[in-house]
């Protein structure tokens, strides 16, 4: 393409900018609208914030004190005491707590005796929340059960008294909890999973629903006139898929700014970020070069891109994370790129990857990037090329 021709598409692509610049309804659903959706949700369900568990001790004993502590000690998990397991299955039921443990009469005699000893959890299985609170509480019996066997073991072979050997024991559990709470990183932003989740599918919602000023320029017979001139149908092209790109790119990073300035989202590598913005945004931008060149109105073109891009956040992940789901339903969310860049996400902020870590998620989203603007110049070539 010559440098006319470059120069012409510059000029397209500056026309449909302005044009979708001049519609005000673009600030709100752009900026203000995905600002409302991270606020509530995280607020709501965000991560960070403690997982209230009601606990039923009706033991009594050292031994089950010492397994509320436990669980206490957890920077996850909120402890209140309820008086018995019907109060505690009520408040479940109710929502009034997420999830509750019945310690049962015996359990520090049996655990002593050397027997196994049964904890009743009381959750909700639809709420990832809860899932989590069990998760923590198989974590501080495990906790136990160490701490007893080591001080059987040194009962057994140098002949320390059981209780001599279990106070050891859990000071050793107590200095590691301490080590390990001064070693850790600052705990992550309420936001931190909705603010990547909302520019994974705000990137893809503006390109998809971007598309439907290509479908205007056609109904409006500006693409036969531009055609009519010198402009080449290469140029025509690049002019009308740059707007895409160029939308979806700034939406994104306008998300990413705003949730590290305001929301305190700490994004992890910036390389890695920029990377997953700009390949996200190109293949959101194929999609919506793709709708163009189908969708018959502009008003179509809205009502197929918004719900296309929700289906694709929720398979994708943008609404709930990927590992509350089963395995099938995992593996058709990747066949969506939403889901592979929501992945890089996750691994960058809540795991501090580099760029190297998500390597399979950056070439993945590479594939649907190729793949999508390749199908969709093709499509937009054949729509543009004079019949």
């Amino acid at each position: 393409m010559t440098g006319d021709q470059l120069r012409r598409a510059a000029a397209i692509a500056l026309a449909n900018l302005r044009r979708v610049g001049g519609d005000r309804r673009v600030y709100f659903g752009a900026l203000v609208l995905p600002m409302m959706i991270m606020l509530l949700v995280g607020g709501v369900f965000g991560a960070g914030k403690k997982i209230v568990v009601g606990v039923v001790d009706e033991d009594h004993s050292a031994l089950s004190a010492r397994a509320v502590a436990l669980l206490a000690r957890s920077d996850q998990v909120s402890v209140r005491t309820v008086h018995d397991a019907g109060a505690v299955k009520r408040s479940v039921r109710r929502n009034l707590l997420l999830a509750g443990v019945v310690i049962p009469a015996g359990y520090g005699a049996r655990l002593l005796a050397g027997g196994g000893a049964t904890v009743t959890a009381v959750y909700d299985v639809g709420q990832p929340q809860a899932e989590d609170a069990r998760a923590q509480l198989s974590n501080v019996l495990a906790t136990q059960g160490a701490e007893i066997a080591a001080a059987r073991y040194a009962l057994a072979t140098r002949g320390v008294p059981l209780a001599t050997g279990l106070g050891r024991a859990e000071a050793m559990t107590n200095a590691a909890f301490a080590a390990d709470r001064n070693s850790k990183v600052q705990s992550p932003s309420p936001y931190a999973y909705t603010a990547p989740s909302n520019v994974v599918l705000f990137t893809f919602v503006v390109a998809l629903t971007g598309s439907a000023g290509f479908v205007q320029s056609r109904r409006l017979g500006l693409t036969r006139r531009m055609l009519s001139t010198p402009t080449s149908t290469g140029a025509v092209m690049l002019g009308e898929a740059v707007p895409l790109v160029v939308a979806a790119v700034v939406e994104a990073l306008l998300l990413v700014v705003v949730g590290w300035v305001i929301l305190r989202v700490d994004w992890g590598n910036p390389l890695g970020v920029i990377v997953l913005v700009v390949l996200a945004a190109l293949a959101a931008a194929g999609g919506g070069m793709l709708l163009g060149t189908l969708a018959r109105s502009p008003e179509q073109a809205g009502a197929i891109g918004i719900p296309a891009a929700i289906g694709m956040g929720m398979l994708g992940g943008c609404m709930w994370s990927l590992d509350i789901v089963g395995p099938a339903m995992r593996t058709v969310g990747h066949l969506f790129p939403t889901a592979w860049a929501m992945d890089g996400y996750v691994a960058l902020v809540f795991r501090h990857a580099g760029l190297a870590a998500i390597g399979w998620d950056v070439a993945a989203l590479a594939v649907f990037a190729v793949v999508l603007l390749s199908a969709g110049a093709l499509m937009l070539r054949r729509t543009v090329t004079p019949r």
